[in-house]
This record gives structure tokens, sequence and C-alpha cells, in this order.
């Protein structure tokens, strides 16, 4: 949900992405301007992204799943030349890569913490109070499990059940 927000924030224009219908509203208030059922069939949902993207290259997508089908489905959305941004182990062969006309993946790992991205990081650090109070990034949801340690149980079954768009935290010191 942060990156549509970034991407909102950095100008990048339209923002397409996926999700379950019942966080539709909530992607569209962040700054998405067409979201799509992630359960749609693959063929379905690149003609869906075609179609939005009729006038304009689809030159990045940024995969925060990553799995082995989120990629086919964002990297053959691209256009020639364009960079996937994935954020888990590459799926793409070599063969696809080759026959893709210049199409791009690129591997993040987003700490500022690691030196390489620690410039980024400080001055991205420098805006989020800014961008928090005019309310132009909105923090995730956050749920608090009780009972400490004895509530991951239940924030796993919470998982299964469909809870998202929600982050869940339980306090170790809170274990009885």
């Amino acid at each position: 949900m942060t990156v549509i927000q970034m991407a909102k924030l950095s100008g990048f224009s339209p923002i397409v992405t996926t999700a379950s219908p019942h966080n539709f509203s909530l992607l569209k208030t962040l700054g998405a301007d067409h979201v799509l059922d992630r359960n749609t069939p693959q063929t379905e949902l690149l003609s869906q992204i075609a179609t939005i993207m009729a006038d304009v290259p689809l030159t990045f997508a940024y995969d925060a799943i990553s799995s082995a089908e989120t990629q086919h489905v964002a990297y053959n959305a691209l256009a020639s030349g364009g960079t996937m941004i994935i954020t888990w182990e590459k799926t793409i062969t070599a063969a696809e890569e080759r026959a893709s006309e210049g199409k791009r993946i690129a591997e993040v790992f987003a700490s500022v913490y690691v030196p390489q991205n620690r410039e980024i990081g400080v001055a991205l650090f420098k805006q989020f109070p800014g961008w928090l109070e005019s309310k132009a990034l909105q923090p995730n949801r956050v749920e608090v499990v009780p009972d400490g340690l004895a509530g991951i149980t239940t924030g796993l079954e919470r998982i299964k059940i469909g809870v998202s768009a929600t982050k869940l935290v339980v306090h170790p010191q809170e274990t009885s």
C-alpha cells in the first residue's frame, strides 16, 4: 500500500494495481487509479491492463508478491524496454528474458540501512513527517492481537480467514 502512495507522490500515472474486491476502495483512496480483481485469470487480467494502458506504455511494474504467477502477469504487461521490480526471487526464465524486447527485471531490497540505500533513505525520512501530517502518506492499519506470544495463533487464524490490508501486531511482553 505504501508503494501506491509513493508512486502517486512521485507523479506516476495511471497507477494500476490488483487486490481483493473488499480492498478496492481503500486502494483508490491511497492513490490507485484502477484496481483489478487479483483473482482474475491471467489472460483476462493482461487484457484489462492493456485496455487501461492503451494510450500510455507501461514502463514500470512493481510486484510486491513476486510469485511466479504475479511475475508472469507483470512482465507480460510491460511495454518494450519496461522494468519489472520484484521483491523476491526471479521466476522469469532466461529464454523469456531474451525474447522480451529489452524488458528488465530489478530485484530490490528496500532497507535504508544498506549502505547503497542510505542517501535516499535519509532524504525520504526527512519527508515522512510532512507527508504524514498532510495525509499525503497514510500509515498501514494496525491491529494489536492480545495475549502476547500466545496471540500469534489467533493472528495466523485471522490471516487464514482473509484479514488483509492490516498489520497484525503482538506484544511479546504481554505474554502471561
